[in-house]
């Protein structure tokens, strides 16, 4: 069964990002497992309403408990309230806290030793930080991030 999840977003949002996610997802039937085996929830720190949403539903149908938070400082007071995600899927330029500040935040209170496990999801290459994540390149092709959120979970 074809899926486009960004086609549930708005045309605006996909022509301004390029973040256009498209996926062959299997039938319910050929699905074999999801989510986190030890049932740690992924994060989702993105700006943009509709590409959180899309992200979310994909994770989300795959099994994964999704939490997601519009910019750092939400993300920030997630993470006091919550169990270690098992991967922080972060985007660097938003409001308020951006991904940088976030990831600073990250590093001076430990949690980035303590093994937070963050994957950039940039659409710049000059967004790429240094230190403990992995990078993505928007646009993300729906097979590519599952396989990376797999890789974490």
């Amino acid at each position: 069964m074809e899926r486009r999840l960004a086609g549930q977003a708005s045309e605006g949002a996909l022509s301004k990002v390029g973040a256009a996610i498209e996926a062959q997802l299997p039938t319910m039937t050929q699905v074999q497992g999801g989510g986190c085996s030890e049932g740690h929830p992924v994060m989702v720190v993105e700006d943009d309403p509709d590409i959180r949403e899309c992200i979310q539903m994909l994770l989300e149908d795959e099994g994964f408990n999704v939490i997601t938070a519009a910019n750092g400082r939400e993300a920030e007071q997630e993470l006091m309230s919550m169990d270690q995600p098992c991967v922080m899927l972060l985007d660097m330029m938003m409001p308020v806290m951006n991904g940088w500040e976030l990831l600073e935040e990250l590093r001076r209170t430990g949690r980035l030793v303590g093994g937070l496990r963050v994957v950039v999801v940039s659409a710049s290459p000059q967004d790429v930080p240094t230190g403990p994540v992995a990078c993505m390149r928007k646009p993300v092709r729906a097979e590519q991030l599952l396989a990376t959120v797999r890789q974490y979970c």
